[in-house]
């Protein structure tokens, strides 16, 4: 009689191979979660670039139609400043020109913007624009000195610079989420004022 041979595997080898596909099962969802809380930071960064801009945009278009002469404060460098206000022109009526004020600036919480016309008035309007400013600009401390290379120390999230005719536009804003770093970004621009 023939000694009988086995075909298939131990018990042992279906051991090591249970365990060795459990290791790579592990590593596999540790690498896919990393690849969604990536994917989900950069969507959070864009999401955050796409408002500053937004913000930007209209407080630029606000800005642009702005008398020169009419800024206050009237100079403005090199200090900036978290507040602008400014006069437009609505027109011609009776042959004068229709002037309105202006405001831009934070509120006393530093992370709101607000926009408002004809301040301390009976017509008075008043908006928050966005209220996701940093208190500080990006890259800037609270410590006296120049952190990031403008020649301006500890500026505000909210930052107007003048130059001649030109105004320049600073803002960070920030958005913090649970157990994680906060996220910060900034956006700059220049408009002349028109009038």
């Amino acid at each position: 009689m023939r000694p009988r041979s086995r075909s298939g595997f131990t018990l042992i080898e279906l051991t090591i191979v249970v365990a060795l596909l459990s290791v790579v099962m592990v590593k596999l969802t540790i690498v896919i979660d990393q690849a969604q809380r990536s994917h989900q930071n950069e969507l959070q960064v864009m999401a955050l670039e796409n408002r500053a801009r937004q913000v930007l945009d209209r407080v630029a278009y606000a800005v642009t139609g702005a008398e020169r002469a009419g800024l206050d404060p009237g100079n403005i460098m090199p200090l900036d400043q978290s507040e602008l206000a400014y006069r437009i022109s609505l027109g011609v009526e009776n042959g004068q020109t229709v002037w309105v004020r202006e405001k831009i600036g934070l509120q006393r919480d530093d992370t709101s913007m607000y926009w408002v016309q004809n301040e301390a008035e009976p017509d008075e309007r008043r908006v928050t624009w966005c209220n996701t400013i940093s208190q500080l600009l990006e890259d800037e401390l609270l410590n006296g000195a120049d952190d990031n290379d403008n020649d301006i120390a500890d500026e505000k999230g909210l930052s107007f610079t003048l130059k001649d005719d030109m105004i320049v536009i600073r803002l960070t804003l920030q958005r913090e989420a649970e157990g994680e770093d906060p996220i910060q970004v900034s956006v700059r621009t220049a408009v002349t004022c028109r009038n």
